[in-house]
């Protein structure tokens, strides 16, 4: 009787085990969101990959200036590399729009920005500064030409400014490896 009990758990391992396996890595695709209206360039944002831009030790701005998956860099959203994305409110840089950092450490909250709240749904990679959706101020991604490379930033829902000339809104689209 107790084998009859058993084999059926010992047959349910393997996929008990499949699903606590490493969530997938991916690469971040910017893809142009459609309807934008300025200038006709704005298409050359389409296709880039997330890289990073050195601003310090162990500093860097999320970055895109290659249409090549081969200079994108792999992320994950389990926490298990050693640099994280980070949303950096409150810079005081513009009220609408804040910059994305990719930094060493492991994310959480820090004074350089917030490495939680991160998810994957139909559109892309989305960020949740809180819990309930009143008062989550994530309202999408930016990029725009900045000191010589295409940066990313990230809107402020409670601002809906004109999106700039040199910007433009895109989705975070992930590439699966």
């Amino acid at each position: 009787m107790h084998f009859k009990v058993v084999l059926p758990v010992l047959a349910a391992l393997p996929s008990i085990f499949a699903q606590t396996t490493t969530p997938p890595t991916y690469k971040l695709r910017a893809d142009l969101k459609p309807g934008q209206p300025g200038r006709p360039d704005k298409t050359a944002y389409d296709g880039l990959y997330l890289s990073s831009y050195h601003t310090g030790a162990g500093l860097n701005d999320a970055v895109f200036y290659s249409k090549d998956p081969a200079d994108g860099i792999v992320g994950s959203l389990n926490g298990t590399f050693p640099w994280s994305m980070l949303m950096a409110l409150n810079t005081a840089t513009y009220a609408a729009w804040e910059p994305v950092r990719i930094d060493a450490g492991e994310g959480g909250i820090s004074a350089r920005g917030w490495g939680n709240g991160f998810f994957i749904n139909d559109t892309g990679l989305q960020w949740s500064s809180s819990t309930s959706e009143e008062t989550n101020s994530f309202a999408g991604w930016m990029v725009c030409d900045w000191h010589s490379e295409v940066q990313l930033f990230f809107r402020l829902k409670y601002y809906n400014p004109t999106t700039p000339a040199s910007c433009a809104d895109v989705y975070l689209c992930p590439e699966y490896q």
